[in-house]
Formats: structure tokens, sequence, C-alpha cells
């Protein structure tokens, strides 16, 4: 199966003031540059982390599109697509960050497959990281920790799948205390 994916549409126009009949003449934007100005959707992956669909590893790099002489968009001559939102991604929260050459950037959430995204009618996003999603064995998620002595043990579906020895690791708590006193503190640490 294909990567998830959706489209982004909008027209872009710049509008300097230039009248035709006594209206606003808008012109595609960017028609003062040498080239076509560009579209730069860029994923809130960190760069070098691999998003995992369907068992196949996907490096999500940043996408530069064109606007076109009529205003569209347009990523080597063919419509914008990006990967989108779905359950079997090994992330979740994914976003871009549009960078329009000449503009402020803004932020879009990833939607979902198949569908279409108008720029002209999209509210900026909070921007926010991707979170990478830890599965188990078959893709299944860790649905259980539990603690043995000094290790942290997980479990998928009922089946040990991981440990971590945390017997170097430094514990500690801190006892906020009241507005009126300070607080007490622990900390018991483990070998250097």
């Amino acid at each position: 199966m294909a990567l998830p994916k959706f489209t982004v549409t909008g027209t872009i126009y710049d509008v300097l003031g230039h009248t035709n009949g006594g209206e606003l003449e808008p012109q595609y934007y960017g028609k003062e540059l040498w080239t076509r100005a560009k579209v730069t959707f860029r994923p809130n992956v960190a760069r070098g982390q691999f998003v995992e669909f369907e068992g196949k590893l996907y490096n999500l790099k940043p996408v530069v599109a064109e606007v076109m002489p009529d205003g569209t968009l347009a990523f080597e001559g063919d419509p914008v697509t990006l990967v989108a939102n779905d359950p079997g991604l090994s992330i979740e929260g994914l976003q871009y960050r549009v960078e329009i050459q000449g503009a402020h950037p803004f932020v879009i959430d990833a939607l979902e497959d198949g569908e279409t995204l108008d720029l002209s009618e999209t509210t900026p996003a909070a921007f926010t990281n991707a979170t990478q999603i830890s599965r188990g064995p078959r893709g299944y998620p860790v649905d259980d920790v539990d603690r043995d002595g000094m290790e942290i043990v997980f479990y998928s579906r009922g089946d040990e799948i991981g440990r971590i020895d945390t017997s170097d690791l430094v514990i500690g708590y801190l006892d906020g205390g009241t507005p009126e006193g300070a607080g007490v503190g622990y900390i018991d640490g483990g070998a250097p």
C-alpha cells in the first residue's frame, strides 16, 4: 500500500495597488522575482528521523512547490501532495510548516488520507513536535510496564518484550515545602 497522502491547494496573489477599470488587479505571487515564488512544506519530524509505515522506513523531507502564473501551487507540474496523518504511521501529530517565500511562515496540521486542504481556508495551527510511537513486536504497542528489582520490564499482550537496567540511574525526589518554608530534597545516587 502507498503512503497515506493529502492534497494542498490554494491560490496566492500579490495586490500591488494596480487598477484595471477602477478595480484592484492582483498578479500571481512573486511575479517580480526572476523565478517562480517557492512554497516550502517542512514536516515537524526531526532531520534524520525515519517514519515507519507498513514495515518500510521513510525519510520525510521538505516539499518545495512553486506558485504558478495563475497563482496556484504545483510540485514539478503536479498538484502538491504531502504525507497524511494515519494510525499506521510510527508518528502521530504530523504537521507542516508552510514557508511562502517573502511571507511569514505558519503551521498546518496534516489531514487524513485522501483529503484536500485549501490554504485560503486554513487556520494556522500551533507548532508541536511529532510524537514517535514505540511499538513492540509485530507493531503491537507496549501495554504494561512493571519493575523487577532494579529493572523496568515492558510487556505487549502479556509477553515480556524488553528490560532496562536502572541501577546506574540517579533516583531522587523533592518535597516542595510550603510558601512559609523550604522543601526537603533527597537524592540516592547509583554508581558513577
